[in-house]
């Protein structure tokens, strides 16, 4: 299952919001060929869709979720700017981030 930390939300919801996007679209979070992808999208029925203050932040359908197994989508905080990330070993992830 893919989880998503508290400050991973808050950035989601802040940059979605700062973009115009209602609180029933949020980022889709998608396998593509090249790797993972995020585009602005509506729930669908069987996805998982994970909320933050009443408003859509990260949907992930279910083949995405099964490829990727469980994660947690994260902020790391780069030498310029801050970025979000995929962390796969996430029980200790899990740990430092909720």
């Amino acid at each position: 299952m893919i989880q998503v930390s508290e400050i991973a939300a808050m950035a989601i919801l802040e940059t979605l919001q700062a973009s115009g996007v209602g609180p029933d679209k949020g980022l889709r979070l998608k396998r593509e060929d090249i790797g993972l992808s995020l585009r602005i999208d509506a729930p669908k029925n069987n996805d998982n869709v994970i909320w933050h203050n009443k408003s859509v932040v990260l949907i992930v359908d279910q083949d995405t979720e099964k490829k990727e197994g469980d994660a947690l989508v994260d902020v790391e905080e780069g030498p310029e700017e801050a970025r979000l990330v995929l962390r796969r070993n996430i029980s200790k992830s899990l740990e430092k981030a909720l």
